[in-house]
């Protein structure tokens, strides 16, 4: 079935503005030490944006001349009652926990983490369209393809139940640049793979790059570990291993294997802000960080 351009932009807005609440909940959870609340309402936040986001961005639209304008705007318009957001969330969580008000509050810096994840998953399926020959001209765009929609809904149970799938699903990781070498390897394994030089990033920088993601390095102890709860991204230490396997196939790269079973058996899809060490022979030390 096809929608029209004024209930796509509804529906994007109204995913954007609910996802910034369900956003909000968490990073309010997290800073009153309330880890059990600030799981279940990151799993909705997960659910608001990797499920109900992408399926409308990949609906037909009758009339539709740029969804990503479509979207910018409803980025704006959110934006701009931001402050009145903010202090819904505050109210609502303040009853949550049984209090009169909260001792932390919200600021820019916890607007600022949320935006990156959902331009993460808007250009994920503008490019998914775009690769399927969507042209903007269109006034009525066909359905996605079958073979997206798999992608899609395939991306989201694995992510929701990591135990239902072979491999991770398209998990992104940040590799620092001692530890370039495992990138063929890890692509084959189905992760998407970004380089990048950890140590050399500033504080503005890390949202964009780590936000969400997972750093894997050699050199833990200079990657920031304190900025990761305020960005929401993991570490994978490999500091401890004794070299890193250069084999281009993941069917041979000991190293690869090797982070690939530590992120399933610890299930690392549902975690931000940690530091995993791998050590050989499996025997890694988690550690969950603020």
């Amino acid at each position: 079935m096809t929608i029209d351009i004024n209930d796509f932009e509804n529906r994007v807005h109204e995913h954007l503005a609910s996802g910034l609440m369900d956003h909000y909940r968490v990073q309010l959870a997290k800073m009153h030490g309330h880890r059990k609340l600030a799981r279940r309402w990151r799993a909705e936040l997960r659910t608001r944006l990797d499920r109900d986001l992408t399926v409308t961005l990949i609906h037909p639209v009758h009339g539709v001349q740029e969804r990503r304008r479509v979207v910018e705007e409803c980025v704006s318009s959110v934006q701009s009652y931001d402050a009145v957001l903010r202090q819904a969330m505050t109210r609502h969580v303040a009853e949550e926990l049984g209090v009169p008000e909260l001792e932390h509050g919200l600021d820019d810096a916890d607007a600022a983490a949320f935006w990156p994840r959902v331009a993460t998953v808007v250009d994920s399926c503008l490019e998914e369209r775009r690769a399927e020959g969507d042209s903007p001209a269109l006034s009525a765009e066909p359905a996605p393809p079958e073979e997206t929609i798999h992608a899609i809904l395939g991306k989201f149970v694995a992510e929701e139940h990591p135990s239902r799938c072979q491999k991770p699903a398209r998990q992104v990781l940040v590799l620092d640049d001692d530890v370039t070498e495992l990138a063929p390897a890890l692509s084959e394994a189905n992760f998407r793979v970004i380089q990048a030089s950890a140590s050399e990033l500033s504080f503005d920088d890390l949202a964009g790059t780590l936000g969400h993601r997972i750093l894997v390095t050699r050199k833990t102890q200079d990657c920031y570990i304190e900025h990761a709860p305020i960005h929401e991204y993991g570490i994978l230490g490999l500091d401890a291993l004794p070299h890193i396997d250069p084999s281009q196939s993941f069917a041979t790269n000991t190293t690869a294997q090797l982070l690939s079973r530590a992120f399933l058996e610890h299930q690392l899809g549902f975690e931000l802000s940690f530091v995993l060490m791998l050590h050989p022979q499996g025997r890694h030390v988690f550690r969950r960080i603020g």
